[in-house]
C-alpha cells in the first residue's frame, strides 16, 4: 500500500511546499481571472489521500487543520462534490478490520467534528 503522505507530497510537493495550495485561477494584468485546467488524476489522488484516515489523523491537528480545510476547499472548487463520502468509505473499510471500539469511536468523532465544523456534513452517513 502506498504511503498516503508520500502520495500527498507527490501531488503537491515536499518540504515547505507540502501544504501549499496552487491557485485554481490565473489573474491577468487587467485583474481578470481565468480558470486553470484541472488535472483530474491529481484531483482524484489528492481526494483519496485526504480521505485516508492516517492522513486525516496527521492533518486534523492544531498545526495542520487549516491546511486540511484548504485542500478540501481547493478540491470542491475543482469539482469534488461530496467530501463526506470519501470519509464514509474509509471509515467502513476501517470498521471491517475490527478495531478496538474506543479507537473506532474516536476516529468517527474526529471525522464528524471536522465535517460539521467545516459545513461538509451533508450526505454523511
Amino acid at each position: 500500500k502506498t504511503n498516503p503522505l508520500r502520495a500527498l507530497s507527490t501531488v503537491h510537493g515536499t518540504g515547505p511546499n507540502l501544504f501549499r495550495l496552487k491557485s485554481t485561477e490565473q489573474r491577468s494584468k487587467s485583474g481578470a481571472t481565468t480558470p486553470v485546467e484541472t488535472d483530474f488524476d491529481a484531483v482524484t489522488a489528492l481526494s483519496n489521500c485526504l480521505s485516508d484516515l492516517e492522513v486525516f489523523k496527521h492533518l486534523n491537528t492544531a498545526e495542520h487543520r487549516y491546511d486540511l480545510h484548504k485542500y478540501w476547499t481547493l478540491l470542491e472548487r475543482m469539482g469534488v462534490k461530496d467530501v463526506s463520502r470519501g470519509y464514509s468509505v474509509s471509515l467502513a473499510e476501517f470498521a471491517r478490520t475490527n478495531p478496538p471500539p474506543m479507537e473506532f469511536a474516536a476516529i468517527c468523532e474526529s471525522v464528524a467534528t471536522f465535517l460539521i465544523d467545516t459545513d461538509r456534513h451533508r450526505g454523511a452517513g
